[in-house]
């Protein structure tokens, strides 16, 4: 009996693919937005500049009836202030400005490094003439 010779097969790709495209993952970012503070976000230290008596005892009052935290009260170094100022610290300006549309008769705004973090100071000076309520 003779053998059958075995036939070698050999497969071979009928298709080719072409290589392919990894494109990198796109991430799309929303502008970041700041919500504006409410009253009771900010906490106000009122400092009497003007000598008047008991002004800033009175716009301590005025303030906390209006929804601001109220850190206390008291005069300032001297009472020679002939402009309302608002002190803020570094990163409160949204906290200051909310601040300062309260304040009648007109403040300057002023960045403090001496004002801690968290503070907005409200020294009342000549100009000053009164709390805006809501």
């Amino acid at each position: 009996m003779t053998a059958t010779p075995r036939r070698r097969t050999t497969v071979r790709p009928t298709t080719t693919l072409a290589p392919t495209t990894t494109l990198a993952p796109t991430t799309t970012f929303a502008p970041t937005t700041t919500l504006a503070p409410e009253p009771s976000d900010v906490l106000v230290e009122v400092l009497n500049g003007s000598g008047v008596a008991r002004a800033a005892t009175k716009a301590g009052a005025a303030l906390r009836r209006d929804g601001f935290l109220l850190n206390g009260t008291g005069n300032a170094k001297s009472f020679l202030y002939s402009t309302t100022l608002v002190l803020y610290p570094p990163g409160g300006e949204a906290a200051a400005d909310l601040l300062a549309d309260k304040v009648a008769g007109g403040v300057e705004l002023e960045a403090s490094s001496v004002v801690p973090a968290g503070v907005v100071d409200l020294v009342l000076g000549d100009t000053y003439q009164g709390i805006v309520t809501s």
